[in-house]
């Protein structure tokens, strides 16, 4: 009986070894016919906001005097501006500096020493207020709000101005439409090189707006323009052009084929 028991363990442990030994081993899944391809887009859009930067500096032998002057003068221009009555205008103050003014020393002069130490003289002081001006509107608007500002800041020896910049206040649906572009030129990208290889294109497994293993790129925006302070404006209207502004997108798309 003991004999037997033990011829059909041994059985049993043949059969079930024949049987593992028998099943195949997990084979890896196939690899994936891949295409890469880019995609680009770009969006064109009128911007709804204008801003422009002005510095009124004032200058005095002495610090109180600076610092009245340059309120008079900063004063001077808000109400100015005000007084345009343009429609969803904002005014910021940005900052105010205050910058000792020195006579310059060269070597050889007196106060200069051998070891390059210099005892300047105080001449005064230089005080620099620092506003904004948003104008938001259409582009009609645009033009003719951000000209009657120009035209009242160049008339002032005192004002410089930077600006205008152009900016939409809200891009998301301008940036949504851009990628939606892009993904369809992706698309197409994928569909050509697939015809001149002779294959066909049987789904997509990766999208993305980055590139494989690189940091997140911001979407460029164009729309900046620059001007410098001019002495005195004249009877003839500072022309201002307002451009669409450019809203770019690119995607990463990974295609499989057969």
């Amino acid at each position: 009986m003991r004999k037997s028991l033990i011829l059909w363990v041994v059985l049993l442990s043949l059969v079930g070894a024949t049987v593992w030994a028998a099943e195949p081993p997990p084979q890896p899944p196939p690899p994936m016919n891949l295409l890469r391809v880019t995609g680009h887009a770009m969006v064109k859009v009128m911007p709804d906001t204008a801003r422009l930067q002005f510095t009124v500096r004032q200058t005095d032998a002495n610090l109180p005097n600076a610092r009245q002057k340059a309120a008079a003068a900063t004063q001077t221009l808000l109400d100015a501006i005000q007084a345009l009555k343009l429609a969803d205008l904002t005014l910021n103050t940005e900052g105010i500096n205050v910058v000792p003014q020195y006579a310059p020393l060269r070597q050889g002069e007196q106060g200069w020493t051998p070891g390059g130490e210099v005892q300047r003289k105080l001449l005064g002081y230089a005080v620099t207020h620092t506003l904004s001006a948003t104008l938001r509107g259409d582009r009609d608007a645009l033009r003719a709000g951000v000209s009657k500002i120009v035209d009242l800041a160049l008339t002032s020896p005192t004002v410089n101005l930077s600006g205008p910049e152009f900016s939409k206040e809200d891009l998301s649906a301008t940036r949504q439409q851009a990628l939606e572009k892009a993904v369809r030129d992706a698309v197409q990208n994928a569909q050509a090189m697939a015809r001149g290889l002779g294959v066909e294109i049987v789904g997509y497994t990766w999208a993305s707006m980055y590139q494989p293993q690189s940091p997140p790129m911001p979407m460029g925006m164009g729309g900046m323009k620059m001007m410098a302070m001019a002495p005195g404006a004249g009877d003839t209207p500072s022309p201002i052009e307002v451009e669409a502004l450019s809203v770019d997108a690119t995607v990463y798309v990974d295609a499989v084929y057969r």
